[in-house]
């Protein structure tokens, strides 16, 4: 599948066929670190929570490993392992050349865990210098800031529940007080799995 999505991109008019890099998440990172390995025309690889380390030192060409601060154990000792047989050496250095391919750099982006770093502005920011790094430009380019948004709208849809719930039930049924059980309760069996889920 990924074969055929470069070969798709590859032939578009407005891409250099010659400059391509990936950048895959999670399980996703394991295909793009893989196939990178295996295929020395990839110029860069950026593998976001990695979950893959069968790496070389040569390849895949400039490797720039993304792993939360905040996620478990066993991905970090990941992206750590991958450094190491990447050739790498200390976490937050950039190693190697990138003009030979060899450049190596491992960042635990900070207050993010696994699902976060997705929309981090860290990890954004990271991504987006690798590339400029690869490829040999300085453009700022765009880093997503929509997860502040969707943040606030989960929450004042929180914090308006009750005042609206009430006003659209209002007359319907009588008016009875209801007790603060009830709604621990509520706010237990609503909120608990929206939280525990993405953890």
């Amino acid at each position: 599948d990924l074969e055929a999505a470069l070969q798709y991109v590859r032939g578009l008019a407005s891409v250099d066929a010659e400059r391509v890099a990936l950048l895959g998440y999670s399980m996703g990172s394991g295909i793009v670190s893989r196939y990178a390995r295996d295929h020395p025309d990839i110029q860069a690889t950026i593998a976001v929570s990695s979950v893959f380390s069968d790496v070389l030192p040569s390849q895949p060409r400039n490797l720039l490993l993304l792993t939360g601060a905040w996620e478990f154990g066993s991905m970090k000792d990941t992206a750590r392992a991958a450094l190491a047989a990447s050739g790498g050496g200390e976490e937050g250095n950039t190693d190697g050349d990138f003009g030979a391919g060899s450049a190596r750099r491992l960042v635990f982006v900070p207050y993010v865990e696994h699902v976060t770093i997705a929309f981090s502005h860290g990890a954004l920011s990271e991504a987006l210098s690798w590339l400029n790094a690869s490829f040999g430009r300085s453009g700022v380019g765009y880093l997503d800031g929509r997860i502040y948004w969707a943040g606030l709208f989960g929450l004042c849809a929180l914090i308006l529940f009750f005042p609206f719930s009430r006003l659209m039930l209002a007359g319907k049924f009588e008016q009875e007080e209801t007790p603060a059980l009830e709604i621990v309760g509520l706010l237990l069996a609503s909120g608990l799995p929206a939280v525990v889920t993405p953890l």
